[in-house]
């Protein structure tokens, strides 16, 4: 809630966290049918193990080859061209994360 008293949650669909989503409510990862509710235990469920380490071809991904550097590139050339190329985005990978590809050549270089 902002200081002029407005919020953003849709009451009706947030008033309990052991109430399923609305339709019109649900992630795109709900809809694509990577999770659901179960409606016994009143929780969210996986229901697509694995959905995440391939791509629609079924080529193995890596979360910072194929989706993290590739954004943050987007992102710092975003800001630059706002700024002017007078700012400087700073960024790191998944805290604890233990991964060959978090950093290495796809650590952004200086430009």
């Amino acid at each position: 809630m902002n200081p002029t008293g407005l919020t953003l949650w849709n009451r009706e669909d947030h008033a309990s966290s052991s109430s399923p989503p609305s339709k019109e409510s649900r992630c795109i990862w709900a809809q694509h049918g990577v999770w659901g509710w179960d409606q016994d235990t009143r929780r969210p469920i996986v229901l697509k193990e694995g959905y995440f380490t391939k791509d629609a071809k079924g080529k193995k991904t890596d979360f910072y080859t194929d989706f993290y550097w590739p954004f943050v590139k987007k992102w710092e050339e975003m800001v630059k061209a706002k700024t002017g190329g007078r700012a400087m985005v700073h960024v790191e990978g998944v805290p604890n994360e233990v991964s060959d590809n978090a950093f290495g050549k796809h650590v952004m270089s200086p430009s």
